[in-house]
């Protein structure tokens, strides 16, 4: 290759690589979402790497919410699992459950550390593969399991599905470029010209159709009892964290409500496997605080709301005498769910948290 050849292959790539760097600038500078979220190969999707800033108010690393502390070298380690309740949807670091679980603990000459792997969105499926992923092998001493919500939400497709979709060559490519600017700006500006959103979001379902679960009860059943098999082998405790909405708080669960098959098969699983089962409402009632202070938009818990639930968990763990005794899920026969009434039939207004909140039902 001669000299001018030679310059000019480097100049185009310098060309390139500045058009790289403008476009991460301009999607950077574009997004005000709460949480930034990219393509994943087998997660479906992760938190995007980010610094503390103003825009997203945490730090992600390998495509989960980081801790601001490190805790005791050396300490046991509790992982809680789930979606955006669990993550900290607009709670600050110090305030998330995690956080909190582990200052009330080590408040009290408790050692432990205290580690999230839920993300925005994640339903039990997802849950499981990155506890295959990384969890496992971060040696974890108890698990808090407090998916619900994104299981029992409706959409247009299953999870599964998406997962099997992922695994097609196209979609790993696509997925490997979507880690380039150039490659998504490409991509709005088609979607735009063929009258498609510019970029896909992750958020519950919209009112106007009919969906199904994401993840079918009979699958959820199935999935979280994987988990505790695993957790069994491992001799890791676990707690169950059952989550409720606003709503809630004045009536408490009904059957009407379209998540009450998902949170009634989670105690039935505790019960049987004989883990603890911590209810939101009853940490929350017996708080004494005003619901209007505990949940931030009918759903999410507020700062002074994940406080309360991570200090309510350090309290279960110090009466099952953590560390030096975890409950580690008991064998049991698999349990039996009857038929979901509400899957692929009701419509989204009705199902989805977004429609139930806009008809003051929640």
């Amino acid at each position: 290759m001669t000299a001018g050849r030679r310059r000019g292959l480097a100049f185009g790539l310098l060309v390139i690589l500045a058009a790289e760097v403008l476009s991460q600038g301009v999607i950077a500078t574009g997004d005000t979402s709460a949480h930034v979220l990219e393509p994943h190969p087998t997660r479906l999707w992760a938190l995007a790497p980010c610094p503390p800033d103003t825009r997203v108010g945490y730090t992600a690393q390998d495509g989960l919410r980081a801790s601001s502390v490190a805790g005791p070298e050396g300490a046991p380690l509790v992982l809680t699992l789930g979606d955006s309740s669990i993550f900290g949807h607009d709670v600050a670091d110090a305030n998330t459950i995690h956080e909190s679980l582990q200052s009330a603990l080590n408040a009290n000459g408790v050692p432990v550390r205290v580690r999230t792997l839920a993300v925005p969105g994640y339903s039990t499926l997802q849950t499981r593969v990155v506890m295959d992923e990384v969890g496992w092998a971060m040696a974890p001493r108890v698990l808090v399991i407090g998916n619900l919500w994104s299981d029992s939400s409706l959409d247009a497709v299953r999870d599964a599905d998406l997962q099997a979709a992922f695994r097609a060559p196209a979609t790993r490519a696509e997925v490997v470029l979507a880690h380039s600017g150039l490659f998504r700006l490409a991509r709005r500006a088609v979607n735009t010209a063929r009258g498609l959103p510019a970029e896909r979001t992750i958020g519950w379902p919209q009112p106007g159709d009919t969906g199904v679960r994401r993840v079918p009860l009979a699958q959820y059943v199935a999935t979280l009892e994987a988990i505790l098999d695993a957790a069994a082998q491992n001799d890791v405790g676990v707690i169950f964290l059952a989550l409720a909405t606003h709503g809630m708080s004045g009536r408490g669960r009904v059957a009407t409500d379209p998540v009450y098959p998902y949170a009634e098969a989670q105690y039935r699983l505790a019960r049987a496997r004989g883990v603890p089962w911590l209810d939101m409402l009853t940490v929350y009632r017996a708080s004494g605080r005003a619901a209007d202070d505990l949940w931030s938009d009918g759903l999410h818990p507020t700062d002074a709301g994940a406080t309360i639930l991570g200090r309510a968990l350090a309290t279960e763990l110090e009466e099952t005498g953590f560390p030096r005794r975890v409950t580690v899920p008991m064998a049991a026969a698999p349990i039996s769910v009857g038929a979901d009434a509400w899957d692929g039939a009701a419509p989204l207004e009705r199902m989805s948290v977004a429609g139930q909140l806009a008809a003051g039902e929640l």
